[in-house]
């Protein structure tokens, strides 16, 4: 399984407010009008290679049309993104996947970028704002309206060497600070500082602006590139961190390159001379295909599941914060239910038909008094959930009612962004992945799994 870290090509981001859509945002020279790449890997469980991403980009005039994407990593998808211009300004990215589609809209003030608008199953929007040098001063993140993430910019070198700070957020709710320096458009160091992970990563780059190694507290992870005569990439050997405890794990990428004259040069075939250069022990260079499950499917597992998690029960908040409940026959049962709050949210516990009832937002303004609002069904393998306040502290949750805390202990494991849970002592339960939970909300305990 492949852990996506940063020596991986992303189709485009957007970074200091400028958008990757030219061919000098992917390190190619002006005359590619196409670029297709191939990235393979070594299953060492069932002794062949596998191929896990399939790209196409085509540019026209040095910048970027169309890209056509199959990713096979986790989940099988195929997107198709084309890029739209106005006065040769990004206009409109559309992209359409068998997960559903999403348009990206550019806004520009004298040729600044000022914001992007993001629309799916949710609206996302990025702002900007400048210094009178047209530097990048600040950046907002919003998701359906809720800001989810700051960003600042400062000690400008030069208009591309720069260093930034990333505070996500839920509203007023902070979820972590991260902080990154550029260097001639590369980045060159990223440091996390919360508190539940510090890391600091250092990265290296090739005359080409390549990344040819990452130093991650300490440990090092190569790459290696092989270009044609103009200094685009043919050939190239990543090593990334292994995913969940598994081992390190190097990464073949492979490009077919055609240029304005219709010449080409490589080809996106896996080439097993290259790759025993750095696989001395490999025997196969067979290619498997894929056994995935696709976007579509896993589309409609999630639709379905969601469907069986349905709610029917239904809230509605009061003047003073008070409530009232319904069940699925429209019946009032307030008198029967338990309930804990967050700062934002509340969670409920049913105690006659023992369902765990959820309403996020409900102490924000974003619901509204005197209405009726739907509540999601949560589940927990445990029955029990977490949660960690601003403060911050840990508390843990069964039934609607906050549990005795004395008995609970967070023990951290080599792993250092999982938890191990004590109950009375004993190594009981897990909390997986802790960076990317936020303050304030509920999560379902898991089992440790001796």
């Amino acid at each position: 399984m492949k852990k996506i870290v940063l020596f991986l090509f992303i189709p485009w981001v957007v970074l200091q407010a400028q958008t990757k859509h030219k061919t000098s945002d992917f390190n190619l020279s002006s005359d590619v009008v196409k670029y297709e790449t191939a990235e393979y890997y070594y299953d060492s469980g069932n002794g062949n290679f596998k191929k896990s991403a399939h790209k196409t980009y085509t540019f026209s005039n040095g910048l970027l049309q169309k890209l056509e994407s199959t990713l096979d990593y986790f989940v099988l998808t195929n997107t198709v993104s084309e890029f739209r211009y106005k006065n040769n300004l990004l206009h409109e990215v559309i992209s359409n996947s068998e997960a559903g589609g999403t348009t990206e809209t550019y806004t520009y003030t004298n040729k600044k970028l000022t914001e992007i608008i993001s629309e799916n199953e949710v609206t996302k929007k990025y702002t900007f704002e400048y210094d009178s040098k047209g530097n990048v001063l600040k950046e907002f993140v919003y998701e359906d309206g809720i800001l989810i993430q700051k960003n600042e910019y400062s000690n400008y070198t030069t208009p591309n060497s720069y260093k930034k700070k990333m505070m996500n957020c839920y509203g007023d709710t902070d979820q972590g600070t991260y902080y990154y320096e550029y260097k001639n458009g590369c980045m060159i160091s990223e440091k996390t500082d919360t508190e539940y992970l510090k890391s600091t990563t250092v990265f290296q780059y090739d005359k080409y602006k390549n990344q040819i190694a990452q130093t991650i507290d300490g440990k090092l992870f190569s790459a290696s590139y092989v270009y044609d005569n103009k200094g685009n990439v043919l050939k190239s050997q990543i090593l990334q961190p292994g995913f969940d405890l598994e081992p390190d794990q190097n990464y073949y990428t492979f490009a077919k390159i055609t240029y304005k004259d219709g010449k080409t040069v490589g080809t996106i075939d896996l080439d097993k001379e290259y790759i025993k250069k750095f696989e001395k022990q490999i025997k196969s260079f067979d290619v498997a295909a894929s056994s995935s499950i696709s976007g579509s499917e896993l589309s409609k597992a999630i639709s379905d599941l969601k469907a069986g998690l349905a709610s029917k029960y239904q809230i509605m908040k009061h003047k003073d914060n008070t409530f009232s409940i319904r069940d699925a026959n429209g019946e009032e049962i307030t008198n029967d239910v338990t309930a804990v709050k967050s700062k934002t949210d509340i969670l409920l516990y049913d105690i006659l038909f023992k369902k765990d009832l959820l309403l996020k937002n409900f102490y924000t303004d974003s619901v509204k008094i005197e209405q009726w609002y739907s509540m999601e069904e949560m589940t927990s393998p445990t029955g029990y959930y977490w949660i960690f306040s601003e403060a911050p502290e840990f508390f843990v949750i069964k039934n609607g009612v906050l549990v005795d805390m004395s008995l609970y202990k967070v023990v951290k494991t080599e792993k250092e962004d999982d938890f191990i849970i004590q109950e009375a002592g004993i190594d009981k339960y897990l909390i997986k992945d802790l960076k990317s939970k936020g303050f304030e909300t509920f999560y379902p305990l898991e089992f440790l799994n001796k």
